[in-house]
């Protein structure tokens, strides 16, 4: 996609590069309205995944006045370098190119890691430094709603559609293993073209309970309390975007010993949880996979809901899209190899 825009005066070199790696998530473990200090804020927690990469690189060039992104179907990163660009007060353009290992609409924050990762690719050729804080309000100028994958680490209450952090819960969620699957057939969400959930007054009280058991959960690592949040948070959200076979992943769960499910409450992937200090987990998530299996869903997959504070660019040398089974997704740049 290409932009044009003024050229302005900056002092950076005529061509400058910069380059950033963004994790992306595996949905959601809460995700609602909330009432916080008096007012209704549409907030989420989500679950990170180390499985999920995009890397941005970004050539800034003075002597041109557009924005050119590769591949083009990616407009919301072209508007994110636009805006960068802006707020930096980088004249000329950039161009930028983007890989990623997961395609879009399927609910683990691959546009927010595009969008994410060209914001800090441009700060970077720029010889600047964004916060994380400024780089989440410039995202979500750009695409209206993001996720927090700009936030690794703390478990952070995030308002989607505002771009600020509500709470720091805790430093980190109990140890989990989490076997997630691709739920539903081909094809992605518009997130965008979704009509935002309108709760009851009942269901926003509920949340606030809920939120007030996460906080319990998360501080006290206790994994079972924060299976029951995500499994409650996944059910209400069947009212909006159901889950198919979401009642069979819940009689898994509790057939195999699992603390919970989540989902992603705007896409297509779940994950049934399970506390990792069980010595029971391994042999237990080994079943689940096989029962996942058994009622149609295969390729599930196995993975620990950590994410290192620069994500590995070796972690586009897993085969993630077709052992997930979303390889048959359009995705414009193709199968990392």
């Amino acid at each position: 996609m290409t932009s044009s825009r003024n050229t302005e005066n900056a002092a950076v070199p005529p061509r400058s590069v910069g380059k950033d790696l963004c994790a992306g998530h595996h949905g959601e473990i809460l995700q609602g309205t909330f009432r916080i200090a008096g007012r209704l804020v549409r907030a989420l927690v989500t679950l990170p995944t180390p499985e999920v990469v995009a890397e941005a690189s970004v050539v800034l060039d003075r002597f041109r006045p557009d924005v050119v992104v590769s591949p083009a179907s990616k407009s919301k990163a072209a508007a994110a370098a636009e805006i960068t660009l802006r707020t930096l007060g980088v004249g000329g353009g950039c161009r930028v190119t983007l890989r990623n290992n997961a395609p879009a609409g399927i609910g683990v924050g691959t546009s927010t890691c595009d969008v994410v990762a060209t914001i800090r690719a441009v700060a970077d050729a720029a010889g600047r430094t964004l916060s994380a804080l400024e780089v989440a309000r410039l995202a979500v100028i750009a695409e209206t709603a993001s996720d927090s994958v700009m936030l690794p680490g703390a478990v952070t209450l995030f308002a989607h559609r505002e771009g600020r952090v509500l709470e720091v819960l805790a430093a980190a969620l109990p140890p989990l293993l989490l076997v997630g699957c691709h739920i539903g057939p081909v094809g992605g969400v518009d997130t965008l073209g979704l009509p935002p959930a309108r709760y009851t007054d009942d269901e926003i009280a509920q949340m606030n309970v809920m939120l007030g058991g996460l906080r319990h959960a998360a501080r006290r690592s206790d994994a079972v309390l924060l299976g029951r949040i995500a499994t409650l948070s996944a059910r209400m959200n069947q009212r909006f975007l159901p889950v198919p076979q979401f009642t069979e992943l819940c009689g898994i769960a509790d057939a195999v010993g699992a603390v919970g499910v989540q989902v992603a409450h705007s896409g297509k992937v779940a994950g049934i949880m399970f506390d990792k200090r069980d010595p029971a987990t391994g042999k237990a998530a080994e079943l689940c996979q096989r029962e996942l299996d058994s009622i149609g869903v295969p390729n599930s997959y196995q993975f620990v809901p950590e994410v290192p504070s620069v994500p590995l660019a070796a972690s586009f040398g897993t085969d993630w899209l077709r052992r997930t089974g979303v390889a048959d997704v359009r995705h414009p740049q193709g199968v990392p190899a």
